[in-house]
């Protein structure tokens, strides 16, 4: 009998032991599980508060930024303002045309670059007097003509010889004579030295 009942104690006590066993393990596990959560809600609060931080910093400096931009803006639109007045108030002065005044200007740098250009006029065209009244023509326009002849031949046409860098003089010249077709060519040698060789010929 003794026996059985020590047996029935070991027996209750063992089944003692494993419940608190099972109750500390279960108590382990959730309280475990809790410490997970409130770490991951930690990890959340602190991920927000940083973001909040992180966007109220932008914030600020966009904000500053534009306070800046309005304050360097305000000074010239005040400057703006006081122009105008200053002009309103002012007296109207009397108006020049600046178109006037740039062909006047080019005009009268045309007219120096004109009277600059050497000039000789042959008459190819084998009539009386057509060198003259070429030379009247050109000095009408603003040139000035530094000698006359006739040419040894008849040209059917009118051509100007150029010497070297003076192709635009003869285009100026050759505008200048619109009543013949005239055409440009090069050659240092037959000009001499002369800057343009204008032979007229034949219409």
């Amino acid at each position: 009998m003794i026996q059985y009942f020590d047996i029935t104690r070991k027996k209750k006590s063992d089944d003692f032991v494993d419940k608190n066993i099972n109750l500390n393990t279960k108590k382990s596990r959730n309280f475990l599980v809790y410490y997970v959560i409130v770490f991951i809600l930690v990890i959340v609060l602190i991920f927000s508060l940083f973001k909040l931080i992180f966007h109220s910093n932008n914030s600020g400096s966009s904000d500053q930024s534009s306070t800046n931009n309005t304050k360097t803006t305000q000074p010239k639109v005040a400057a703006a303002t006081n122009s105008t007045e200053a002009n309103i108030n002012l007296p109207n002065p009397t108006k020049i045309d600046s178109n006037t005044t740039e062909s006047n200007f080019s005009s009268n740098s045309n007219d120096l670059s004109k009277t600059k250009i050497i000039i000789k006029i042959l008459n190819g065209s084998g009539k009386s007097n057509i060198a003259s009244q070429t030379q009247d023509v050109l000095e009408k326009a603003g040139f000035s003509v530094s000698e006359t002849g006739t040419a040894k031949s008849v040209y059917n046409k009118s051509i100007i010889y150029y010497a070297a860098d003076k192709e635009e003089s003869a285009k100026l010249v050759a505008d200048s004579l619109k009543d013949y077709e005239i055409s440009l060519e090069y050659d240092n040698d037959i000009v001499g030295e002369f800057d343009l060789l204008v032979v007229i010929g034949k219409k």
